[in-house]
């Protein structure tokens, strides 16, 4: 049983500490795969669903020295250390203000990838110029998220009142950019991330369609979670609803759509849980083509490229990369290749002798279908009630998150339940500590209407609900 348990989540005969710690239900054992640290409140942008920067929030909104506040270096920097002796895999870069208001930024984000982290990060990209993107590429950071909530210039300037066209043709360029500096090196993946509200809700195919243009590897859709009595009126109702499921069979239709759906739209999600983790659909993005080169691309079926003089690629060697390169990768023989006459001019892969078409998946589709079809007008938005329950949680054993004044949160909703504060402890003793064991035994052994939880509120959009499924579904393979 142990050498199964370490194979299917740990290293070959190495104890997964984790795993051991979920099963015994009262310790951890080592710390958080995942750490989202957030560096600072501070921002430059006003998002009209943002809870703490948009103007509907009125006298919440961030501002004076608490919009100011950051995470000092030095604190940043001890939080690394310790992530590093615990075994932390990942640090997400990210909060209620933009990570790159940080006024040591990059300092930041070389010091982490230095240590060998995986990083995210998750900024609205405003205040990048070509030289830090460059930098990003040289670092080789894994991930960045672009919060960007519009698919048109008029939709962007909705969604974020005090900027101008010219932001949004920036992010275009700089996005562009980064795509061709990155080309054949595949670091950073580029999610666009879009919050639906009333304010958007009619845009989802010209999304896509900007995230195409841009040669974003990966597209996500999110319900807008409103503060009742301030951003009521981003709401998304039933009549919403009915509109984006239209829009979503259009998009079914396009013809640069590698798979459709099998079952109606309505019915594709019912039942097991594993769907919660189902693409919608990849899009193939006719930018990444190899000139000279014909693709015949059939939903999932039927994958070949010919060249300009009527050569076909291997069909058995046809390969579907869904991490390192995110495209169908048809290679050719390189005996006759290295014969072709026109070898000289043609545009393949002369190192792999391969041509590709890249993809631009559309992830967490499972999800926010769910929350799309639980739209209720009644703006009490507890999306996740019907799942929270029906797992156990283990978030106390894979996630931790930082704020800027230090307080460290059990889960993303939890600021009004910190377990400890690095200015008065360090992250191992507060991750260690009886307090934290609390929380980890209460989340996984009882439902989440108890009062322990009526702070945290679990059951309205559960910002982890996605990692406890993922979780979940390796500990039920044991």
């Amino acid at each position: 049983m142990g050498k199964l348990i370490n194979i299917l989540l740990g290293k070959p005969e190495k104890p997964n500490l984790r795993l051991k710690g979920i099963l015994n239900e009262k310790k951890a054992f080592t710390g958080p795969k995942i750490a989202q640290v957030d560096i600072t409140n501070n921002c430059n942008l006003n998002c009209a669903g943002c809870w703490c920067h948009s103007e509907l929030m009125e006298e919440l909104k961030f501002k004076g020295e608490y919009k100011e506040k950051n995470l000092s270096l030095e604190k940043i920097k001890e939080l690394i250390d310790d992530l590093y002796e615990m075994n932390t895999e990942e640090i997400q870069l990210s909060g209620s203000g933009d990570p790159s208001m940080h006024p040591d930024f990059m300092e930041v984000v070389e010091y982490i990838k230095h240590k060998g982290f995986r990083l995210h990060i998750i900024t609205n990209f405003t205040l990048f110029n070509k030289e830090k993107i460059k930098k990003l590429v040289d670092l080789k950071i894994d991930k960045i998220t672009i919060s960007f909530w519009a698919g048109t210039v008029k939709t962007y300037l909705k969604t974020h009142p005090n900027q101008t066209e010219k932001t949004y043709y920036k992010i275009k360029e700089d996005l562009q950019y980064l795509y061709d500096l990155k080309r054949n090196k595949f670091m950073p993946k580029v999610r666009i991330y879009n919050v639906v509200s009333s304010l958007n809700y009619y845009e989802i195919e010209e999304m896509i369609d900007f995230a195409l243009e841009v040669m974003a590897e990966f597209i996500e859709f999110q319900v807008i979670d409103v503060v009742e009595g301030k951003s009521d009126s981003l709401a998304l109702t039933e009549e919403h609803k009915s509109e984006i499921l239209k829009q979503f069979e259009i998009i079914s239709k396009r013809k640069d759509l590698m798979e459709i759906p099998r079952d109606k739209l309505l019915n594709y999600f019912k039942g097991k849980k594993q769907k919660e983790f189902r693409e919608f659909s990849r899009f193939i993005k006719k930018k990444s083509y190899s000139p000279g080169f014909r693709y015949y691309l059939k939903h999932h079926k039927y994958y070949r490229a010919k060249c300009q003089i009527g050569k076909w690629n291997i069909l058995s060697d046809v390969i579907e990369d869904n991490v390192k390169e995110n495209a169908i990768i048809f290679p050719f023989r390189k005996k006759t290749c290295l014969k072709c006459q026109k070898l000289d001019t043609c545009s393949i892969d002369k190192a792999r002798f391969i041509v590709k078409a890249e993809f631009l998946s559309l992830l967490g589709f499972g999800s926010f279908f769910r929350r799309v079809a639980n739209v209720k007008d009644d703006l009490k938005q507890n999306y996740d009630v019907n799942i929270v329950d029906t797992i156990p949680c283990y978030i106390g054993w894979t996630f931790t998150r930082i704020l800027p004044n230090g307080d460290v949160l059990p889960c993303c909703k939890a600021h009004k339940n910190p377990l400890g504060n690095l200015h008065e402890k360090s992250f191992k003793d507060i991750w260690y500590s009886n307090k934290y064991n609390e929380f980890r035994f209460l989340a996984k052994t009882e439902k989440k209407n108890h009062s322990y939880f009526k702070v945290i509120n679990c059951y309205k959009s559960c910002d982890n609900v996605g990692m406890n499924l993922e979780t979940h579904m390796m500990m039920k393979k044991l």
